[in-house]
């Protein structure tokens, strides 16, 4: 009878200390990082706090007032926390075999294991390094392309007083990136051609000017409301399994225009 209630009680203390049991999974989550400093006191049991700032647009504020407080790392949310300094926290979660949620693993460049990241940052470092871009034959090509076929003539256009005799630098900026990298990915011929196109700098969309047409897309993409795609996906499935989408109309719109853009680009890229 003793050895019995033994069994049982050893029995019940596994089953307590159990992974599998929710108040021993909770409370290894609460306990694990109880030496962190809260930036906020709900902070350890709800990330409603740091959500609420992101969702207001005062994150950084949040952050920064919290680390001026409490130091280089707060804890934000029951399994989040914020760190400010590079060499002492940073640089030893990206460079070092620190442990990585799921979602690192949604491209190419990122992966959960130390050896598997080391093997796929070797695999792509020499095409994209300095001394390799700087050595690349097709990418001298491609400058010399850019600047003698499409930026100077614009240039001299605009000096001979064939535009506006004004030049938006900004804008500029924006076209000579944009053909320079798809002229990079994809081959000079098959590159976009916004240095072509010269922006009316009015407020209303230039549809004629395709980098003001995609940049229009992108930025519905990048609308207030993508917040709950990003950082409420399960309460966003939720109320869409109910038919309440919490997008705007131009957002889906914006997303499929530029998925069937780069579409074109890659596909125009095979066929030559």
């Amino acid at each position: 009878m003793i050895n019995s209630c033994k069994r049982h009680r050893k029995h019940g203390l596994t089953c307590a200390c159990s992974p599998c049991n929710p108040l021993y999974f909770s409370l290894r989550i609460l306990f694990s990082l109880r030496k962190v400093p809260a930036a906020h006191w709900s902070s350890r049991f709800s990330s409603a706090r740091i959500l609420w700032a992101r969702w207001t647009g005062t994150e950084l504020k949040f952050l920064l007032d919290a680390h001026g407080r409490l130091g280089p790392i707060v804890l934000v949310g029951p399994q989040d926390i914020s760190e400010s300094s590079y060499q002492d926290e940073i640089r030893k979660v990206y460079d070092a075999g620190f442990p990585k949620p799921a979602s690192w693993t949604s491209n190419a460049f990122t992966s959960l294991d130390r050896s598997e990241h080391g093997i796929r940052r070797r695999r792509t470092a020499a095409l994209y390094s300095k001394s390799a871009l700087m050595q690349s034959k097709h990418l001298r090509e491609v400058t010399d392309c850019i600047i003698y076929e499409r930026l100077l003539p614009r240039l001299e256009a605009l000096l001979a007083g064939c535009g506006t005799g004004r030049l938006d630098g900004l804008d500029l900026s924006y076209r000579i990136c944009a053909d320079y990298l798809s002229s990079f990915l994809f081959g000079y011929c098959n590159s976009t051609s916004f240095l072509s196109f010269s922006s009316n700098g009015k407020a209303k969309l230039n549809r004629d000017d395709p980098l003001e047409l995609w940049r229009f897309h992108y930025e519905n993409m990048s609308c207030r409301e993508a917040f709950f795609v990003q950082e409420m996906p399960g309460l966003y499935r939720l109320l869409k399994a109910l038919r309440t989408n919490l997008l705007p109309r131009q957002y889906s719109e914006g997303t499929r225009f530029l998925e069937n853009w780069m579409s074109a680009m890659t596909e125009k890229a095979d066929r030559t």
